[in-house]
C-alpha cells in the first residue's frame, strides 16, 4: 500500500497493524509471518528463534516491509536555545491490543545502518499500543543548520507477543526461571576433540588436570565457544588433556554465579581429586571466579589457569535493569554478523528478555545483577581468596565499527548519562575494554597482569572473540605450556 502521509493510522492490509506517518510518503507491504529473509538477504534470526522455541515461541501478530522516505518538513537541527527542534510525530506501528493477558513487542531490522532493535509500546494499558519506530537520522554536512528530520526508512517490522501466563504472573525471575527450566536447564557435557558433546564417561577423569568451558549470558556452550570448537587448535588443546574436557551447560538470568557453581560442585562425582583448568566467556568468567573460590573455601577441588573472554569483571552499566533495553538492542544487532546456529540461540534468550521488558513487573534478575558493578555480588566476590594470580589470563576487545553511526543509533532512544560514558570509552558493545582487568576501585578488585593480559581491536565484538585466529592462538598457548605456577609462565604480548 501506499503511504498518504496522513496523521490518521492507515491499516496495512490484513495485517491487523496500521502505520502513522505523518508528513512521509511511501509503500508499506504485509509480509507472510514465515517468510525467512529479508529483501537485503539477510537471514532472520528472530523467525528462526521463533521455529526452535516450539511451544516456549511468542506469536508473530504480523510483518512490515516498509519503505518511506523522508517527511517534506524541514526544521532546524538546534533551536536557538541549544536543545533539539521538533519536527512531524515519529513513524509509528498501531496494534489493536488482543485483551489483558497478552503482552506485545516490535521488532524493526533497519537496512540502512543494518542494525536491529526493540520498541516497546508507548502506553501498555491502552487498547490500540503505539510503537513508535526508531527513525535514522541523516548525517548533516559540516556546518549545516537545516536538514531533514529524518533519513529514509527502509526495512522489516515484525510484532511478537505472549499470552502471559497466570501462575508466573507478572514477575521477571518467575519468567526467566520457567523459560531457562525448559530451554537452558543445567548439565555437564564431555567435548570430543571434534567439538562434539556427550554425556561424560567419568572413568577417564583419573585426577589429571581437567579443561571446563563455562559460556556466557543466553547462551549454551555450543554456540558460546562456536569458531574454535573443532578447529585444529582446539584439537591441541583437546590432546593436551587427554580428552578431559567438559562443558557447563546453566541458566544466566534466573540464576547467579553463586547458585550455578553450587550445582555444579553437587554434580561432580565424589571421590575424586579435581583440577580444572577453564576458558570462558562473558558472565562465565564471574562463575569461574566462584568455582575457584568455593574450591579453596571448601578444599574439595583445584582451579589452575583461569582464561577469561571477556569477563566483566568490574562489571558493565548495561547489566543494570534501567539498561536492559540498551543490552537487549545491542546483542540482537551484533547478532546480525554472527553465524546463524550461534545467533538463533542467543536470540532465544533474547526474546525471553524482551517477554520480560514487554509486561513484566522487572523485580530484578539475578543473573544479570551479578554482572551490575553498582549491584552486590561483584562487592561480595571481590575480597574471597583465588587460586594463584599467575594462572589468571585475560582477552578483551575495543569494537571499531566500520560505520560508527550503527552504534549510536542502537543507543539513541535508552541512551543516560551511564550509557553514554559507557560508549565513549573503550568496549567491545557489551563490557568496558578495560573492565575485564581494570576498575576504578579495589572493592572489585580482580587485578591480571599486563603480560597475561591481550586487547584485541578493529570488528572484534562481543560475540565473535572465538571466530579470531588471534584468540586461537592465544589460547593454545596458555593452555598446552607448562604448569601455570610461576611468574614467567605463558606470558602473552599485549596487542592493540
Amino acid at each position: 500500500m501506499q503511504i498518504s502521509g496522513s496523521t490518521t493510522p492507515e491499516p496495512v492490509g490484513s495485517s491487523g497493524l496500521s502505520i502513522r506517518a505523518p508528513g512521509r510518503t511511501g509503500t508499506v507491504d504485509s509480509l507472510a509471518p514465515r517468510t525467512a529473509a529479508t529483501r537485503a538477504g539477510r537471514q532472520d534470526h528472530l523467525l528462526d528463534a521463533v521455529r526452535a522455541m516450539g511451544a516456549d515461541a511468542p506469536g508473530i501478530v504480523g510483518r512490515l516491509d516498509i519503505d518511506i522516505k523522508p517527511a517534506s518538513i524541514q526544521v532546524p537541527l538546534t533551536t536557538p536555545g541549544g536543545t533539539r527542534a521538533e519536527g512531524p510525530a515519529p513513524t509509528a506501528v498501531v496494534v489493536a491490543k488482543r485483551d489483558e493477558t497478552t503482552t506485545y513487542a516490535l521488532h524493526y531490522f533497519d537496512e540502512n545502518t543494518r542494525t536491529d532493535m526493540w520498541v516497546f509500546p508507548n502506553d501498555a494499558k491502552k487498547p490500540n499500543l503505539v510503537f513508535e519506530l526508531p527513525e535514522t537520522p541523516p548525517a548533516p554536512a559540516p556546518g549545516a543548520t537545516r536538514a531533514f528530520v529524518t533519513a529514509a526508512m527502509r526495512g522489516i517490522v515484525t510484532v511478537i507477543a505472549w499470552v502471559t501466563d497466570p501462575v508466573l504472573g507478572m514477575a521477571a525471575n518467575a519468567i526467566a526461571k520457567a523459560w531457562e527450566s525448559r530451554r537452558r536447564p543445567y548439565g555437564l557435557r564431555q567435548i570430543a576433540k571434534d567439538g562434539k558433546m556427550t554425556d561424560p564417561d567419568w572413568g577417564t577423569f583419573n585426577g589429571d588436570p581437567v579443561l571446563l568451558l563455562v559460556h556466557g549470558t543466553f547462551s549454551t556452550p555450543e554456540a558460546g565457544f562456536f569458531g574454535w570448537l573443532g578447529t585444529p587448535h582446539f584439537e591441541a588443546v583437546h590432546g593436551r588433556y587427554g580428552g578431559r574436557c567438559l562443558a557447563f551447560a546453566h541458566p544466566t538470568m534466573h540464576a547467579d554465579p553463586a547458585e550455578n557453581v553450587g550445582w555444579l560442585i553437587d554434580q561432580l562425582p565424589k571421590g575424586k581429586q579435581w583440577k580444572f583448568d577453564t576458558v570462558s566467556h562473558s558472565r562465565g568468567g564471574l562463575v569461574v571466579r566462584e568455582l575457584a573460590a568455593r574450591a579453596k573455601e571448601l578444599g574439595s577441588c583445584e582451579v589452575d589457569r583461569m582464561v577469561m573472554v571477556a569477563p566483566p569483571n568490574f562489571g558493565t552499566p548495561l547489566a543494570s535493569a534501567d539498561h536492559w533495553k540498551t543490552f537487549l538492542n545491542v546483542h540482537t544487532s551484533i547478532l546480525t554478523y554472527a553465524p546463524d546456529t550461534v545467533a538463533t540461540i542467543v536470540s532465544e534468550g533474547l526474546l525471553c528478555l524482551v517477554k520480560i521488558l514487554g509486561g513484566a513487573v522487572v523485580s530484578g534478575l539475578p543473573g544479570l545483577a551479578a554482572m551490575n558493578a553498582g549491584a552486590s555480588y561483584l562487592q561480595l566476590l571481590a575480597p574471597r581468596a583465588y587460586a594463584n594470580p599467575n594462572g589468571l589470563y585475560a582477552i578483551a576487545a575495543s569494537y571499531a565499527p566500520s560505520r560508527p553511526e550503527i552504534v549510536k543509533l542502537i543507543v539513541a532512544k535508552a541512551a543516560d548519562a551511564a550509557v553514554d560514558d559507557f560508549f565513549k570509552e573503550p568496549n567491545d558493545l557489551v563490557v568496558p575494554t578495560k573492565g575485564c582487568s581494570e576498575g576504578s576501585g579495589v572493592a572489585v578488585g580482580f587485578p591480571i597482569s599486563p603480560e597475561r593480559l591481550i586487547r584485541l581491536s578493529g570488528e572484534v565484538h562481543h560475540c565473535n572473540y572465538f571466530e579470531q585466529t588471534s584468540v586461537h592462538d592465544k589460547l593454545a598457548e596458555w593452555l598446552i605450556g607448562p604448569a601455570s605456577r610461576g611468574p614467567a609462565a605463558h606470558a602473552g604480548a599485549i596487542s592493540s
